[in-house]
C-alpha cells in the first residue's frame, strides 16, 4: 500500500512537470520580448480580458448546442409522458390493429357456432315432432278408410318432409369431433385469442411504460449530472483565476498556475461531454413519447410515496394480477376444453385424442413457468428496492460534507495555509498541502460523490418503478 501511494504522489509531481514542459513553448511565445513578461492571452481554451484574468463566455451549453431552436418548453410529468406515449408510439398502435382482426376472428367463429348451434336445436326440434306425428299416425287403425284418409296423408306428408329436413341437416349435427370443435372450441380459442391479444396489448403498454420511466429517469440523471459538471467546471474557472492572481503577484509558482488551468479545460470538456449526454437522453425521451424533438423538456421529480412494500403480499398479488400468467391461464383453459370434447367424441389412441391430452400438459409446464419467472422477477425487484433504499440513506449529507471540504481546501490555498488535509494524506503527498493539487483533489472528489449520490437516487427511482411492474401495478 505505501508503494502504491509513492507511485500516486510521483505521479502527481510528474503530471505538475509533464504540463510545464507541454507548455513551455506556449509560454515562451506569449513572452514580452522587450520586458520579459508573459502575456496571458497567448494561452488558448479561455476568453481573456483586458486584465488577463480567466473568464470563460460559455456556461448554459459549453459546447453550443443547436437544440430547442423553436423556443418552445414544454413541463411533464412522468405520468404525462407515459400517456403521451400511450397515444402515440407505434407499437401500441399496431397491437391496437391486432385486437382488431381478433375482435373480427371471435365474430366469425361465434357467428359459425352459432349457426351450428341453431342446426342442432332444430334438429333436436324436428327429431321431437317427427317422434309425435309417428306416434299419432301409429293410432289411425285403417289408413284407407276414408274417414281417416286426410289425417294420414297429412302425418306421412310431415313425416317425410321432417325426415328430408333432418337428413340434410346431418352434416351440421353435434355429433362428431369436427362439429363439435366448430360449435365449442373455436369459438372458445377466438374468445381466448381476443383475451390474449388484449393482454398482449397491456402487456406492450406496460413494456412502453417502463421504456418511457428508465427514459424519464434518464433525462432527470444526465441533466442534473450536467449540472453538477457545469459547478464543477466554474470551481475549476475559479480556481485557475486564483491560482493566475496568486501568480502574477509571484505568491505561486507557474505550474501551479498551469496545473489549474489544465482542470479548467478539462473540466470544461467534462461538462460539454454531460451537456451531450444531457440532449441525447431527451431526444430519446421525446422520440418515444411523441414530441417534436426542437421542443424543451422540462422533466417535474417523480415522486412515489404511497409504496410500501410487503414481499408475501405483492407475490400474491403479482401471481394473480402478472398478464404472462392471465395469458398462459387463458391457454389452459382452452386446452383443456379442446381435450374434454377429444374424450366425448374420440378414443385414448387416435391422433386427436393424444394431441388434445399433451396439449393440456404443456399449457400447465407454461403456467408453472410463467408463475416461476414472476416470483423470481418480484424477488429480485423486491431485493433491488430495499437495497437501493438502503444506499439513498446511506448517502444523505454525504454531498454537504464535500462542499464544505471542497470550500475549505479553497480557503486553505487562498490564505496560504500548509496544512495537510485526509485527502492528501491518503494520497501520501502532504507537502503538497495548500496548493491547487490539493484544491483540485478536494473538487474532484466532491464530483465523484455528487455524480454517485445522482446515480442513486436514479436507481432508487427505477428499483420502485420496476417494483411497480413487477407486482402487476404500473404507474
Amino acid at each position: 500500500m505505501a508503494y502504491q501511494n509513492r507511485r500516486r504522489k510521483t505521479a502527481i509531481i510528474l503530471l505538475v512537470i509533464l504540463l510545464c514542459g507541454l507548455t513551455a513553448g506556449i509560454s515562451m511565445a506569449g513572452q514580452d520580448n522587450n520586458s520579459g513578461n508573459y502575456n496571458l492571452s497567448a494561452f488558448s481554451g479561455f476568453a481573456l480580458n483586458g486584465t488577463g484574468n480567466v473568464k470563460d463566455a460559455v456556461y448554459d451549453r459549453a459546447y453550443g448546442t443547436t437544440a430547442n431552436k423553436s423556443g418552445k418548453v414544454r413541463k411533464l410529468t412522468l405520468q404525462e409522458a407515459v400517456n403521451l406515449a400511450m397515444e402515440n408510439h407505434p407499437e401500441i398502435k399496431a397491437i391496437s390493429q391486432d385486437v382488431l382482426m381478433r375482435e373480427q376472428d371471435f365474430e366469425k367463429a361465434h357467428y359459425y357456432a352459432d349457426k351450428i348451434k341453431d342446426a342442432e336445436d332444430k334438429a333436436e326440434y324436428g327429431e321431437d315432432m317427427l317422434r309425435l306425428l309417428r306416434e299419432q299416425l301409429a293410432l289411425i287403425p285403417d289408413p284407407n278408410d276414408p274417414a281417416y284418409k286426410p289425417t294420414y296423408d297429412y302425418l306421412t306428408a310431415q313425416i317425410a318432409e321432417i325426415e328430408a329436413a333432418l337428413k340434410e341437416a346431418e352434416p351440421y349435427r353435434i355429433d362428431n369431433y369436427e362439429n363439435a370443435k366448430i360449435a365449442y372450441l373455436y369459438e372458445k380459442q377466438a374468445e381466448t385469442g381476443l383475451k390474449i391479444t388484449k393482454l398482449a396489448e397491456k402487456v406492450v403498454r406496460q413494456k412502453i411504460s417502463l421504456l418511457v420511466s428508465k427514459q424519464y429517469f434518464d433525462a432527470i440523471k444526465y441533466r442534473k449530472i450536467e449540472e453538477v459538471k457545469k459547478l464543477a467546471y466554474e470551481r475549476a474557472v475559479r480556481q485557475a483565476e486564483a491560482a493566475q492572481q496568486s501568480y502574477e503577484v509571484g505568491f505561486r509558482p507557474k505550474d501551479d498556475f498551469l496545473l489549474a488551468r489544465a482542470q479548467a479545460e478539462l473540466m470544461k470538456a467534462d461538462y460539454q461531454k454531460a451537456s451531450m449526454e444531457a440532449e441525447n437522453a431527451e431526444t430519446e425521451l421525446k422520440a418515444t413519447i411523441g414530441i417534436d424533438q426542437t421542443v424543451k423538456l422540462e422533466l417535474a421529480e417523480w415522486k412515489e410515496d404511497s409504496l410500501r412494500p410487503d414481499l408475501e403480499r405483492d407475490l400474491k398479488q403479482g401471481l394473480e394480477k402478472r398478464l404472462e400468467i392471465q395469458k398462459a391461464a387463458g391457454e389452459l383453459e382452452v386446452a383443456k376444453l379442446g381435450f374434454e370434447i377429444a374424450q366425448k367424441y374420440l378414443g385414448p389412441g387416435t391422433v386427436d385424442y393424444e394431441q388434445a391430452k399433451i396439449g393440456v400438459a404443456k399449457a400447465e409446464i407454461e403456467l408453472n413457468r410463467q408463475k416461476t419467472a414472476v416470483e423470481k422477477e418480484i424477488r429480485e425487484a423486491y431485493q433491488n428496492l430495499h437495497s437501493t433504499s438502503l444506499m439513498k440513506e446511506s448517502v444523505a449529507g454525504t454531498v454537504e460534507k464535500a462542499r464544505e471540504s471542497a470550500s475549505i481546501a479553497e480557503y486553505r490555498y487562498r490564505e496560504g495555509y500548509g496544512i495537510p488535509s485526509p485527502i492528501l494524506k491518503a494520497l501520501n503527498a502532504e507537502d503538497l498541502a495548500g496548493t491547487t493539487v490539493e484544491v483540485l483533489a478536494a473538487e474532484e472528489k466532491l464530483l465523484e460523490i455528487e455524480e454517485k449520490v445522482i446515480e442513486i437516487n436514479y436507481s432508487y427511482n427505477l428499483a420502485k418503478a420496476n417494483y411497480l411492474f413487477s407486482i402487476g401495478e404500473g404507474l
